[in-house]
């Protein structure tokens, strides 16, 4: 059943996390047999059997949600599931890969430890040498609202972001806020822009515990260009690329989703991380280049030796391509260790070794492989649109979320762009959750077993007179310095983007303010200490239409 995601006329295309069902608290009955229904009915028509295996089974599915209020999926039917939700996920272009994905069914573990053990399998298996297998690990189901097993980190491999008394970042920006949890729950990272975050994790009976992932676990792929030391000419810096490897930047090699919601048949999953492999410009673009991310396009514009005081001159678009250069060619080089990472072999060359309740899986075979996967943003591109094309046969559409779907960079050379996609909603699904620090109730720290430290609360009243005595001396302050007025026009805003820059400079020695000139009043002029006007002519030389008197 296609299900629109937006509401009336609201289009919700580009909202981050899409609202999903909204709740925590197990489904109604008649939901869950009605989303049982239609998964079995799917399942087994895949497998082309009669209906009298779907009624036996349907009517033991019956019993079970009657006397238990839910049902276990079969293994087989779990892994279906799970294919599907790959396949229906609007949002994912790589999904012409979608019946290649292996299970871990982990629905029996009881304790944040046993999880810690099975992403760890996980994370080796997928990572496999560099040769990226896709995977998924399900952890039990939702029973309760209270009760769910939870990975609370967004992705399994991150990196910390720590964020100073200044405001400024060091690491990932978007990591600030798992970051500041691992160190609420004891976790003391090393402060540097490339500090791996330890997996939080909480199971039905225990509070978030955290666990250091270890160190010959996790793939890193340190960036260098190709044009390293190869340049045609070396008196021009911009073909030479020595200076790329310095600035020390590194991703990792498996992006696995651990955050979202499984949902399968009516039953909900709130832990089930699952990961392919990236395409080139998820790291090259954004996590890289994104403002609010690593923002390393100017460092890398400086570096080829490119004026960024203008755009003219394109600087973003030539920085943001080598970064992307650098990515692929860093991936595709990337020569495994036999000391560091366990090598390639299928899931059968591995051996389980049980001893303590902890299950460990050693590689038997020797390295081989060289390099990790990673997939160009116009193969990706191409590889979606046959993958759309057979839906259309196969099921007569294919949810896509067209905003997603485009590339980051060069957008409109790539098919996708010219495509018209239609966005709704199937199940089974992915769904995007609350995130488990935010619903957490907060009463003890889980890991040293300390009672939070409860910080004082302050009056309205006491509040309010702190703040009308700060602002009195602030005030007071300023009004002890020379007065200083900036004026700007503009059309395009860059001259207020100046004008602004330059007060915030002005402001560290005089009490300065800004104004656009058709706000000013003009009869001031005469009373004005200091006065700098900021503006800039328009089109054919003409003045901004807001500095015209």
């Amino acid at each position: 059943m296609k299900v629109p995601v937006c509401p009336g006329q609201i289009c919700l295309g580009s909202v981050m996390a899409i609202p999903g069902r909204g709740t925590s608290e197990p489904r109604p009955l008649e939901q869950v047999l009605g989303q049982a229904r239609k998964l079995l009915e799917q399942y087994y028509a895949t497998l082309k059997q009669g209906s009298d295996s779907f009624d036996d089974r349907f009517k033991q599915v019956e019993l079970e949600v009657s006397t238990t209020g839910t049902y276990i999926l079969t293994k087989s039917e779990l892994l279906f599931g799970a294919k599907q939700a790959w396949r229906n996920s609007a949002r994912c272009i790589g999904r012409i890969q979608w019946n290649k994905l292996h299970l871990f069914d982990c629905r029996h573990v009881t304790t944040s430890q046993e999880m810690f053990d099975a992403l760890c399998t996980h994370i080796q298996f997928s990572t496999n040498n560099g040769n990226i297998r896709s995977a998924i690990t399900v952890f039990p189901p939702r029973t309760s609202s209270h009760s769910d097993f939870r990975v609370w980190n967004p992705q399994l491999l991150s990196y910390a972001g720590y964020k100073n008394a200044d405001g400024s970042i060091i690491g990932d920006p978007i990591n600030v806020e798992i970051t500041e949890v691992c160190t609420k729950l004891g976790w003391q990272g090393e402060g540097t822009q490339w500090d791996i975050l330890p997996l939080i994790l909480s199971s039905a009976t225990e509070g978030p515990k955290y666990y250091e992932l270890p160190t010959e676990l996790v793939l890193q792929v340190h960036l260098t260009h190709p044009s390293l030391g190869s340049a045609p000419d070396t008196r021009h810096a911009c073909f030479r690329y020595d200076w790329f490897e310095k600035l020390g930047i590194r991703w990792y090699g498996l992006p696995a989703v651990s955050g979202m919601l499984f949902d399968c048949g009516g039953v909900e999953f709130p832990a089930a991380p699952f990961n392919g492999w990236y395409m080139s410009t998820e790291i090259g673009c954004r996590d890289l280049c994104d403002p609010q991310r690593y923002n390393m396009l100017e460092t890398v514009a400086v570096g080829m030796g490119m004026d960024t005081s203008t755009s003219v001159n394109l600087w973003k678009d030539k920085a943001l391509v080598e970064v992307n250069i650098a990515v692929i060619h860093s991936f595709q080089r990337w020569l495994c260790c036999a000391q560091e990472f366990p090598s390639p072999c299928s899931e059968e060359g591995y051996i389980e070794e049980r001893a303590t309740c902890r299950t460990f899986r050693v590689c038997i075979s020797r390295p081989q492989k060289q390099g990790v996967t990673v997939v160009d943003h116009h193969t990706a591109s191409s590889n979606f649109m046959k993958h759309m094309e057979n839906e259309q046969r196969l099921r007569g559409g294919c949810p896509a979320d067209w905003v997603w779907i485009v590339p980051p960079m060069s957008g409109s050379i790539t098919p996708v762009f010219h495509q018209e996609m239609a966005m709704y909603h199937l199940k089974p699904s992915f769904d995007y959750q609350e995130s488990a620090w935010k619903t957490h109730p907060w009463k003890e720290h889980a890991q040293s077993g300390k009672v939070s430290v409860k910080c004082k609360k302050f009056h309205f009243k006491q509040i309010a007179r702190a703040v009308c005595l700060t602002t009195r001396f602030y005030r007071a302050a300023l009004l002890r310095r020379i007065k200083a007025t900036v004026l700007y026009a503009t059309e395009t805003g860059k001259s207020e983007t100046y004008a602004k820059r330059l007060t915030e400079i002005f402001n560290h020695s005089f009490n300065a303010t800004v104004y656009c000139m058709d706000e000013f009043d003009i009869e001031q002029l005469p009373h004005e200490s200091l006065l700098l006007i900021v503006a800039s002519t328009s089109g054919n030389g003409d003045a901004p239409e807001n500095g015209e008197v």
